[in-house]
């Protein structure tokens, strides 16, 4: 988790502010009068007042948004962009699979001998990468049975997918 700044001037710096899923900001308030910065949907995000050279509370950012925009009570407004945070294997990957579903693809009888690896481990499941995205994608993995929790909605192989490709294309974090 990274800490960011934004300073409030005559307009917020900087804008827009791109943080990770995770990251903080605080806004610090650089001009002369109290500021209160909120989202425009008076949901996301509230500061409450700030004073002319102080710090607000840090805002943590959880959820993934192409952008949420801000005003200050003084009028300056502003965007936060939040990507999301590192595709890890152990903190993304590794969740999708249950027991069950890992015991069935290490096991050389369930799979016919065609394939077998542990679905727990990072360097099997980089080995095996192709294999398992086109499996997942196809919903013929992880099979129906008790245990599993598949097959998988439509919804749910989409967020895997895309996981799974951004765990690849950021280099196959552990």
């Amino acid at each position: 988790m990274t800490e960011h700044t934004v300073r409030l001037t005559t307009a917020p710096v900087p804008d827009p502010v791109t943080v990770e899923t995770g990251d903080t900001i605080i806004f610090v308030n650089d001009s002369a009068a109290v500021e209160n910065v909120g989202s425009d949907d008076g949901l996301t995000f509230t500061t409450g007042a700030v004073h002319p050279g102080t710090r607000s509370l840090p805002i943590v950012f959880s959820s993934a948004s192409p952008g949420v925009p801000y005003t200050t009570t003084s009028g300056l407004k502003g965007t936060v962009v939040v990507t999301p945070g590192p595709v890890t294997f152990f903190a993304t990957i590794k969740p999708y699979f249950t027991a069950v579903d890992r015991n069935a693809m290490i096991d050389p009888a369930h799979t016919f001998g065609i394939i077998a690896f542990d679905l727990w481990s990072p360097a099997d499941c980089q080995a095996n990468w192709d294999a398992i995205l086109g499996a997942i994608a196809d919903g013929s993995m992880p099979p129906d049975g008790p245990g599993s929790e598949g097959p998988w909605p439509p919804a749910k192989i989409a967020q895997f997918v895309a996981d799974f490709t951004g765990w690849k294309n950021r280099g196959f974090l552990p």
